[in-house]
């Protein structure tokens, strides 16, 4: 019955493969609570068409690849999308370790992955990271420098000290 429903509402002319219970379908529904079955439903064959197969491939999606939802909805969507809060319940749930990571979100572990993934944690991209980098490399040298010109005077300092003290435990004896 809930298939006609679907093919019969959804005006489609093939029977709808049923993609509920889909990796997909729990992350729609959480991205989106309210959202009616039909839509999800007409949401998520669109997402199926386009070639997603997994939660990585929907982060791909753009707004014009999500027309059949309300502008507001199309934007929580995308804004969840792109969110790690997903992402950090997925690895945290599941009990990922790096290798199954790896393989579930590869995006992750390019280049391009971590480049998106600095800029959004940092809102610094990493080529305007590398230009901030080396026009601060100078000072940074010479802070360096310092501190270790510090340390060792401080290593020269307890050295003394202790030269001092066994000097004057021997002047006792």
């Amino acid at each position: 019955m809930i298939r006609f429903f679907k093919l019969f509402y959804c005006n489609m002319e093939s029977p709808v493969e049923d993609l509920s219970g889909s990796e997909n379908d729990r992350f729609i529904s959480e991205a989106l609570p309210n959202i009616h079955f039909i839509h999800k439903s007409k949401l998520l064959s669109t997402v199926a068409s386009l070639g997603v197969e997994s939660l990585a491939d929907l982060s791909f999606l753009k707004e014009e690849n999500l027309s059949i939802l309300q502008p507001i909805k199309r934007r929580k969507l995308l804004i969840y999308i792109h969110s790690n809060a997903h992402l950090r319940k997925v690895i945290n749930e599941n009990k990922l370790d790096i290798y199954e990571l790896k393989e579930e979100w590869p995006i992750l572990f390019g280049k391009v992955g971590m480049m998106v993934h600095y800029k959004r944690l940092t809102q610094v991209s990493l080529d305007q990271f590398q230009i901030i980098f080396q026009n601060q490399l100078q000072r940074l040298l010479q802070f360096m420098q310092a501190q270790q010109l510090k340390m060792q005077i401080c290593i020269e300092l307890s050295l003394m000290s202790i030269w001092q003290k066994k000097r004057l435990m021997q002047i006792q004896m």
